[in-house]
């Protein structure tokens, strides 16, 4: 069992958090801002010990495109613009987050997204597409299709879409960044190690990921809808569905994702300030890549079932919940398509937004078989299968792990994380201090 995090390891967070010198960091493709706001911010049970409060408020951005129903002109002024996410050269966009990909990047999430959709700013030109209604015949009919054009698809598109397709890939970059610090020898040790450095684009991944609002609860009703709009919550909503929701984190969550995600974020805000740790931290990667798809394919194959069937969801529904399938399975395409070229043509076929027919509800089953599963980086057991109960006789059983082979991703080595032992954590606060027994009393139990 893993350990727990006491209170004098917490208080570690906190002090190096304040103690370290204040450093730029790199955003928004590559411009430089010194960051606004609060260090030692909590956000779903995790402690920031950067600047990065001003980050995790883009999900307020997101909370009022939301409420803007199909308002879509104002939907594009805060998606283009900004509201709610200052930074100190102006309000923070979500349009930026994927227009600063068009240049190219070899980040893993990035690289196969690009391979699959072919460009780098992808996100935005699907969501432009649904916000302009018009027609694409790559991403959806958002003018003239039979279930694209209407106004309750559309509405979901712009949901999912920033949530789960584009905010995520940014969150997501925001963790490769801080590898890349972290290897950057150009740069001095407190910028490579530092709470500044490396790691304030480690806690960037969290704030973006999270949100500002995120509680973690999944609350009772048709969707059970949380109190968060960042993609940490599509762990939580689908977990229940998957059986996958028998953890405990701190902020009231009960994914096993985000269980994972959040010990890995603690781990890896550790190791990045400990020199000679490279190896350690590729290992937390690749458990932050694996299981940041798990929700994305679990959504795929729940709303993949529920549109299959008239019986399940009416004719007059329809249009939402395809929607809906559509964003979750396009998210996750790009994954499946480097795993099986063949099972992401089933897939697109299937669950298209211009497809008009529902889907073979077997052969989106078969298109998340163990092989593809495994070449993608994630384990049978970490997707599980489709609640019973919730879905009577809908056949989907967990499949039989084969071969995990994707030197990239690989929910299979999260178990394996330690968290740093508590000498090497009073180094690190040692070094930041400048004496070397204030925290000499941090421990793990």
């Amino acid at each position: 069992m893993r350990a727990s995090l006491s209170f004098s390891l917490w208080a570690v967070v906190l002090v190096l958090g304040l103690a370290l010198p204040g450093l730029r960091a790199e955003e928004d493709g590559g411009s430089t801002d010194d960051p606004i706001g609060d260090a030692g911010v909590g956000m779903a049970g995790y402690v920031a010990p950067s600047v990065v409060s001003e980050h995790a408020k883009i999900d307020l951005d997101i909370k009022d495109i939301e409420a803007a129903g199909t308002d879509w002109a104002a939907i594009k002024q805060i998606y283009m613009e900004g509201k709610n996410s200052a930074k100190s050269s102006g309000l923070r966009n979500l349009q930026s987050m994927s227009t600063s990909f068009s240049s190219g990047s070899d980040e893993y999430w990035a690289k196969i997204a690009h391979d699959y959709w072919g460009a780098w700013d992808f996100a935005d030109q699907h969501l432009m597409a649904v916000l302009d209604g018009t027609d694409s015949a790559l991403y959806g009919n958002y003018a003239t299709g039979v279930y694209a054009s209407t106004d309750a698809a559309r509405k979901q598109m712009v949901k999912k879409l920033i949530k789960f397709t584009l905010l995520l890939q940014y969150a997501i970059h925001e963790a490769e960044a801080a590898l890349v610090k972290f290897n950057d020898e150009k740069q001095d040790g407190d910028y490579r190690y530092g709470v500044d450095g490396s790691v304030h684009a480690w806690d960037e991944w969290w704030a973006f990921y999270v949100g500002s609002l995120e509680d973690g609860s999944v609350e009772p009703g048709e969707e059970g809808e949380g109190v968060g709009y960042g993609p940490y919550i599509l762990a939580e909503k689908r977990a229940r569905s998957f059986g996958t929701d028998n953890k405990i984190v701190s902020n009231g969550g009960k994914s096993r994702v985000n269980w994972d995600l959040i010990f890995a974020a603690y781990a890896g805000q550790r190791y990045l300030q400990m020199p000679a740790e490279g190896e350690a931290i590729m290992e937390i990667q690749k458990c932050l890549r694996g299981q940041h798809k798990v929700p994305l394919i679990q959504a795929c194959l729940e709303y993949g079932y529920k549109s299959s069937s008239s019986d399940i969801t009416p004719d007059a529904d329809l249009a939402k919940i395809k929607a809906e399938a559509w964003a979750f399975c396009a998210a996750i395409l790009p994954s499946i398509h480097e795993a099986s070229a063949t099972d992401a043509e089933t897939i697109k076929t299937e669950l298209h937004i211009n497809t008009e027919r529902r889907p073979d509800w077997s052969k989106v089953m078969g298109a998340f078989g163990a092989e593809t599963l495994n070449k993608m980086g994630v384990s049978c057991d970490a997707v599980n299968e489709l609640s019973d109960e919730d879905y009577p006789d809908n056949g989907h059983k967990k499949c039989k792990d084969s071969k995990m082979s994707n030197d990239m991703a690989d929910t299979d080595v999260c178990g394996d994380i330690k968290m740093p032992s508590s000498a090497s954590i009073a180094k690190v606060a040692a070094y930041a201090l400048g004496f070397p027994l204030l925290l000499a009393g941090a421990m793990l139990y």
